[in-house]
């Protein structure tokens, strides 16, 4: 019993350290996941903003501060971009708001700022449901011109590389990030082995373990597989036990079966109360709410057309991996006409079991400007740059009368081809497709 007892704190001192672990190794990987923008590094848009609030006196004006990093029509170098908020009747406080914020941001996180826009009143609107600043709306906003009759004061430089010391390095600012100890704990990195060997406890292996079957793994014709299933559920059944230990706690497994579960449903309510109450995945209320997070317009935005992914393509000097967003990329519209099948269940009398629903999705894919297929559309005698509109790139501007003939007249062989269907669908009389054309054909 003694030796139990001590087994079984043991047990539950580990476990109370794992759940602390793992809680840091989420948090730290959720950093990399969120939004941020890029200057000569990478940095938190949310970590400056709070420090620069802090850096401020207490009887300064400064309501709020949103920055975003440079657009394509940028001429300048990377830097920042500042967009402030402040107290209506205190111009005069701007300029030392503006050297108080690009002395933070230099001395700091090692960056420029290229632009100073200040409002009063008028940040307050581009705040969504969680409190966050839709940065990269009100960035939109203000380069289409919607926003000039709120602009209150407008500093722009065209020139900032003013300090030769900060070198371009496209790495993250640790002032923002620090320096990681652990390893970041992601289900777009999971490895269950590693997690089962390396990290979990070697008392909580020793015990799970026990319940293998020996002779099974034995007859199994991939052990490697095998196990992996097996130490799958075993952490997922830790996980379990942990969350029974702190119900704040929500393993990474879980957190996956929630996302796929919340997707892919049948009878929804029914299912999320029994893996819920078994410990498999969370609830339904936070299912849907982590649904409306991964949802948000700025995130979506971020991850879709400005967060930078590996990419593997071919390039004139051979195969190349880069890492690349859309924005940086040639982008290519894509439509195709899709049929989708929806069954009924139980038809209603006089309707089909089954109906066709046409759709037509549009997907915006980029290529690298420096890819193979990019390089290939210039001509032989081309010595521009890929990035500059050379003699082989021209834009034409469509009018009416393109449209006209393009879309609405038909081709000699698209009119031969229709002369020959209204002669079978008309049984030779082209009478009735005239009126039909003209109009003054009715039906009684």
């Amino acid at each position: 019993m003694q030796q139990a007892h001590q087994l079984a704190g043991t047990i539950m001192e580990q476990s109370r350290n794992e759940i602390l672990e793992r809680t840091k190794r989420r948090e730290h990987a959720e950093m990399g996941e969120r939004i941020c923008i890029s200057g000569k590094n990478t940095h938190s848009p949310s970590i400056i903003e709070s420090q620069v609030m802090n850096a401020m006196p207490d009887q300064c004006f400064l309501n709020t501060i949103v920055l975003s990093d440079c657009t394509s029509h940028c001429t300048h170098n990377k830097s920042l971009h500042v967009y402030a908020d402040i107290s209506e009747d205190s111009q005069a406080s701007i300029p030392d708001i503006k050297t108080i914020i690009s002395s933070h941001v230099k001395t700091n996180h090692k960056e420029t700022c290229s632009e100073f826009v200040v409002f009063s009143g008028s940040i307050k609107k581009y705040k969504d449901s969680s409190g966050e600043y839709m940065r990269f709306k009100l960035r939109d906003d203000f380069l289409s011109g919607r926003l000039n009759e709120s602009v209150l004061y407008h500093w722009k430089s065209y020139d900032c590389d003013t300090d030769s010391i900060f070198e371009d390095t496209d790495e993250t600012c640790q002032c923002c990030y620090g320096t990681p100890q652990t390893k970041p704990l992601s289900t777009k990195s999971f490895n269950v082995l590693w997690e089962w060997y390396i990290e979990t406890p070697l008392v909580c292996q020793i015990l799970f373990e026990i319940f293998i079957n020996q002779r099974s793994l034995k007859r199994a014709d991939e052990t490697k597989q095998f196990l992996k299933k097996k130490y799958t559920r075993l952490y997922m059944q830790y996980d379990s036990f942990l969350n029974i230990l702190n119900k704040r706690y929500c393993g990474i497994l879980q957190d996956k079966s929630t996302q796929e579960l919340s997707m892919n449903y049948h009878s929804l309510s029914a299912v999320f109360n029994l893996t819920s109450a078994g410990g498999l995945t969370q609830s339904l209320t936070t299912a849907e709410q982590k649904l409306k997070d991964m949802a948000n317009s700025e995130n979506t935005y971020f991850n879709t057309y400005l967060k930078k992914y590996a990419l593997t393509y071919e390039t004139s000097a051979g195969e190349s991996t880069e890492k690349v967003c859309v924005r940086d990329c040639v982008l290519v519209l894509m439509m195709d006409n899709l049929v989708r099948l929806k069954k009924h269940a139980d038809p209603d009398p006089g309707e089909s079991r089954s109906m066709q629903i046409c759709t037509l999705p549009i997907t915006i894919k980029g290529i690298p400007k420096d890819a193979l297929e990019c390089v290939n559309w210039h001509d032989a005698d081309c010595e521009a740059c890929v990035d500059i509109i050379c003699k082989c790139k021209q834009d034409k501007v469509l009018n009416s009368s393109d449209v006209d003939n393009l879309l609405i007249h038909l081709t000699t062989k698209q009119q031969s081809g229709f002369n020959d269907f209204k002669k079978l669908v008309t049984f030779g009389y082209s009478d009735i497709w005239k009126a039909v054309l003209k109009g003054n054909l009715t039906f009684g």
